[in-house]
């Protein structure tokens, strides 16, 4: 069921901080316009300003489709996504008016000290929130996160020393354009190459490029930071063992299970005897039939007592046999003891026994 509010609500901010990623989704104006969808996933790129004002830092990238719907005239509108990908299901949507802030600018440096900033960063996204609205996410799957990517950040981060120290070198993998660029040693060389407009031709970029200021990040390159390989290998390990673990308990409740099955076997059997030593026995006074009616009576009262399947009928047996035993009789049991034409769930003589069963009114 779908909920929505005028302000992100308190309960949901702790949540919102805790996600690894989130998507953000604009579009042109113009009815042939481009809508576009990024994903973001950089740790702490995403901050809670207040209940009705967000921001992320928008790093370097091959497209700047979110600047440039921000700034044409009259538009402006973004949406934020948060997705549950672990525990309870849900999805998060942050409806409002996005406002850019370039590096280099004031109200960038206002958001981020140039101490704090990451690898790339290019701009401060601000988003005033005018709608906020949950669904249950039923339909999203479970993922396990492992770790953040350092790709995106390392090589930010060896662009930026050239715009830093001068070095000359050519821009580095994954991104080599072929566009003209005024400076190929640094970032800002990138931004003025492919960050000025969008595909739809509206403006991109408009002074971080040309800033003086020069890109200092958090970014340590000298870390240990896990490779993809790392990464898998960790997580093939750590699936292996769980694995392991599954099987384990499995086994450990399948033994508690027939444990359980075999003591609750052995209480019906005690059960079952203990029926016998209390029922009532026939009196001397009584000819056979009527003993024998008496019997199928405790049968017959066992079965509407609702006994275990197993324990009823070894009592059945137990009854029968003692009959035949203290009178000393050879009686024939139907083997369809159940299906009694008078009394349901009931045993019954069977028109096929013999031996003395015809003898039984007379005798004593």
């Amino acid at each position: 069921m779908a909920n929505y509010y005028d302000e992100i609500p308190l309960k949901l901010i702790e949540w919102i901080l805790k996600q690894q990623m989130f998507w953000v989704a604009t579009a042109a104006l113009q009815g042939d316009g481009h809508v576009n969808v990024s994903p973001k996933g950089t740790a702490n790129c995403f901050h809670i300003e207040s209940p009705t004002r967000v921001w992320y830092e928008d790093l370097t990238g091959s497209g700047v489709e979110t600047i440039s719907h921000m700034r044409q005239p009259g538009n402006g509108r973004i949406t934020i996504l948060f997705n549950a990908f672990e525990g309870p299901p849900r999805i998060l949507r942050l409806w409002g008016k996005g406002t850019v802030y370039e590096f280099g600018t004031p109200e960038y440096n206002d958001f981020i000290p140039l101490s704090d900033r990451k690898a790339g960063s290019r701009a401060i996204i601000v988003i005033d929130v005018q709608r906020v609205g949950t669904s249950c996410g039923y339909g999203v799957p479970f993922y396990k996160y492992e770790t953040q990517r350092t790709l995106l950040e390392r090589w930010c981060d060896s662009m930026e020393i050239f715009d830093r120290d001068g070095e000359a070198r050519q821009s580095p993998p994954p991104y080599e354009s072929e566009a003209p660029v005024k400076d190929p040693r640094g970032i800002k060389a990138w931004w003025t190459a492919e960050n000025l407009e969008s595909f739809d031709g509206l403006p991109g970029l408009q002074s971080a490029h040309d800033s003086s200021i020069l890109p200092i990040n958090t970014f340590d390159k000298k870390a240990s930071h896990r490779s993809i390989g790392q990464i898998r290998a960790a997580a093939e390990t750590k699936a292996t063992e769980k694995g392991a673990n599954v099987n384990a308990k499995s086994n450990s409740r399948e033994t508690m299970r027939l444990l359980m099955a075999f003591g609750a076997g052995v209480m019906m059997t005690i059960m079952a005897a203990w029926n016998i030593d209390e029922c009532p026995y026939p009196t001397p006074a009584m000819n056979l039939r009527e003993r024998a009616d008496m019997y199928e009576h405790h049968i017959h009262t066992i079965h509407e007592s609702g006994n275990n399947a197993y324990g009823t009928r070894f009592t059945e047996i137990r009854l029968r046999q003692a009959l035949s035993k203290a009178h000393k009789v050879n009686i024939w049991w139907s083997e369809t003891r159940f299906d009694s034409p008078t009394i349901p769930g009931c045993g019954t003589w069977s028109a096929e026994s013999g031996g003395d069963y015809a003898n039984l009114n007379s005798m004593k």
